[in-house]
């Protein structure tokens, strides 16, 4: 990303970011959208052309307005480069340390409950010569500052830490990703974005899965351990779409089977194997060579661009090339936006138009907190209303009007009748604590 100076055009923006530009392919997109980085309203203009002494390129040039009446202040210049398959900046050019590799050296792995631990055992028994690079996702509360780096670099030979944006992908290295913040996968590096949350968490796993599969295909590993409801599976399943290995924990070996359980049930799994066994597991198809390249699916890629923020999945969504799906007649939990439903091979999922994404077991969690909280307020609504019942009776019995007390006692016993069904709905409508929202 480049920025272009205040009050250019968007082809003299891009000009003066090294592009020829082929003004007849300079279309502005009529949707206008927000930016998850600025407050600013944002328009988008996509554009086809080339970079000077470079092959063709797609890239979108976007006109941030600061004002209502429209005034143009500037413009910022995002490239995607289709051909790798990353984000690319003007005279950028970034190396792959691992492009030469053809083994199974990527492995992605998701935890949530009891995840510490498993954690501890998976890299405690990775060896200190491993040929590859591990990235893990550990569920954690936005405003954590996370302790996993510095808790698994006691126990791991291979040095572990949390990376920021952009960073080198080394092999022999073992990554977390930071709170509040998807960790995701790219060519050679990677990306730390605040993306739409998916299972209503963020990190989560199925994002850094899916970036993977796009960026590496074959040669990615994925690996779901202990954990609640659901997340992983769509990633998995989609590591698999793209040439990968499954892997879960045995259900009946982890603390938490939730997730485990969930992605053997939706994907075709490879290995299904104790914890304690899942190192030399990685030590060994670290050294295989990687399977055959497959086609990435149009789909896949496209939500992964959705988790880095990328500009082009804005303009493709408005093109009408998004995720394929149909509308479910439910709304987001998190935006209150209109959700699509989304067929994923077996898996039923759920995205609305800014992005985030949630399987029917988060789905159905989010919505019995909103139900909980609906009948909170409500149980709220009717003990005032009690007491101003009971207050207006005792006016009107002051007042020497017999009538009017008794309808205003007959309300007041109304809504304490509410009040005693609303108590009863909820000591019994939440399941207990760690079961899972739906069943098998």
């Amino acid at each position: 990303m480049t920025g272009a100076a205040d009050g250019r055009r968007p082809k003299n923006a891009l000009a003066g970011a090294g592009f020829i530009i082929n003004e007849p392919n300079l279309t502005k997109v009529p949707n206008s959208r927000r930016s998850s980085h600025d407050d600013d309203i944002i328009a988008f203009h996509h554009v086809e052309g080339e970079r000077q002494g470079q092959p063709p390129l797609q890239f979108a040039a976007i006109a941030v307005y600061d004002d209502p009446a429209g005034d143009l202040s500037g413009y910022r210049v995002f490239t995607m480069d289709m051909s790798l398959n990353r984000s690319a900046g003007p005279g950028e050019k970034r190396s792959d340390p691992m492009q030469h590799a053809d083994r199974r050296d990527i492995f992605v792995v998701a935890a949530s409950a009891g995840g510490v631990t498993a954690l501890q055992t998976l890299c405690k028994g990775l060896p200190g010569n491993l040929n590859a690079s591990i990235f893990i996702v550990q569920h954690i509360g936005p405003a954590s500052r996370s302790m996993l780096p510095a808790i698994l670099n006691r126990v791991s030979a291979l040095p572990v830490s949390s990376p920021h944006e952009g960073d080198e992908i080394r092999p022999g290295h073992v990554y977390v990703a930071p709170p509040d913040r998807h960790m995701l996968v790219k060519r050679g590096h990677m990306l730390v974005r605040r993306g739409p949350k998916e299972n209503r968490t963020r990190p989560a796993a199925d994002p850094l899965f899916r970036s993977a599969a796009v960026a590496y295909g074959p040669r990615v590993t994925g690996m779901v351990l202990t954990g609640t409801l659901d997340d992983g599976t769509a990633g998995l399943l989609a590591v698999k779409r793209c040439g990968g290995v499954a892997v879960v924990e045995d259900p009946g070996d982890a603390a938490w089977p939730d997730m485990p359980r969930h992605a053997m049930q939706k994907v075709n799994v490879d290995y299904c194997l104790p914890l304690d066994t899942l190192p030399a597991l990685v030590a060994r198809l670290s050294c295989e060579p990687a399977g055959p390249r497959v086609s990435i699916p149009q789909e896949v890629e496209l939500e992964a661009h959705i988790a880095e923020q990328e500009m082009i999945a804005m303009i493709e969504e408005n093109a009408g090339n998004s995720v394929s799906g149909k509308p479910s007649m439910l709304t987001c939990p998190d935006c209150g936006g209109a959700l699509m439903e989304v067929q994923d091979g077996p898996l039923l999922r759920f995205r609305c138009h800014v992005g985030h994404a949630y399987s029917p077991a988060t789905l159905v969690e989010a919505q019995g907190e909103a139900f909980e909280q609906a009948l909170w307020m409500a149980l709220r609504t009717h003990n005032e209303r009690i007491k101003l019942f009971s207050r207006m009776m005792e006016s009107a019995e002051t007042q020497g009007k017999p009538h009017t007390a008794a309808k205003w006692a007959e309300a007041m016993n109304e809504a304490q009748g509410h009040v005693d069904l609303l108590r009863t709905i909820l000591t019994k409508h939440s399941p207990p604590d760690g079961e899972a929202s739906l069943p098998d």
